[in-house]
Parts: structure tokens; C-alpha cells; sequence
């Protein structure tokens, strides 16, 4: 498993957007179909958006303002096999990492650059029907 990692000062990043469902409310993004948010599982307690079968997701879209750089954190956790897809404007980001060798039932936090001086559609889906997701967390954070 090859990872890349980036460390940046965290003191001079602005949190833009932060979404952890706690209020048992979708937060703005908009389920693909079948989609619920639970109690069950949680990065953060009480609830997280829970993903149960095929073609199934939630999406959301973000304005970025004129900064130097901006990321989208989120918390992802797998039950069984990896099935999943996350787009960025469109482009696969995800699995294009090996999200698959990493193990079940463990919070991964997946960090990606989102274009700045736009506005950009995530999309998060699951494709295939052997497992569950839950994504909670999901800040946007910007560095002036």
C-alpha cells in the first residue's frame, strides 16, 4: 500500500464547512437514493450518514473563494468489502487509492485538494451491495 502524505499548518487553515450529522439532520447533501442517517455507528456520537445498498450516496456542493488552497476532510468507515466512489467535480478520486486493502470497521480520514474560485459537486456512491458505509465529519477547510 503506497500513500502520499501532506502535512500542512493547521493554524492558518479556515473551516469553511463542518458536517457531522450530530443533529440527525442530512447537513445539505442530498441523498442519491436510500440513504439514512444513524445512530449505529459514529466517528463523532450520535449519528452518521450510513450508505446501505447498490447505488446508493449522498452529494453536496461547495463554493471556494479566491484562497490559496482548499481540502475536503472526511471520515469513511467500511463494513466488508470497498465499494465505493467519491467524485470531485466529476473526476474519480476515489478508488483510485487502495481503500480496498485497508482493513473493515476502522475510521479512515481521507483528505483531498478541492479547486479553488469555483464551485464543486462531491459525490460519494456506493456500487456495489456486500457492504455498509458511514461517512461522518466532513469538514472543507480553506488556507488563506
Amino acid at each position: 500500500l503506497a500513500m502520499t502524505m501532506r502535512l500542512f499548518d493547521h493554524s492558518t487553515l479556515t473551516l469553511v464547512d463542518k458536517d457531522d450529522f450530530d443533529d440527525n439532520s442530512r447537513e445539505g447533501w442530498t441523498p442519491v437514493s436510500g440513504t439514512d442517517i444513524q445512530d449505529t455507528v459514529a466517528y463523532s456520537h450520535p449519528y452518521s450518514f450510513t450508505i446501505f445498498s447498490s447505488l446508493e450516496g449522498i452529494t453536496k456542493s461547495f463554493t471556494i473563494g479566491a484562497v490559496t488552497r482548499a481540502y475536503i476532510v472526511m471520515h469513511i468507515r467500511k463494513s466488508g468489502a470497498w465499494e465505493g466512489e467519491l467524485r470531485i467535480g466529476g473526476t474519480i478520486k476515489y478508488p483510485d487509492i487502495a481503500f480496498e486493502q485497508l482493513p473493515s470497521n476502522v475510521w479512515i480520514r481521507l483528505c483531498f485538494a478541492l479547486p479553488i474560485s469555483a464551485t464543486t459537486t462531491v459525490l460519494f456512491t456506493r456500487l456495489g451491495a456486500t457492504s455498509s458505509h458511514n461517512i461522518d465529519e466532513i469538514w472543507v477547510v480553506t488556507d488563506p
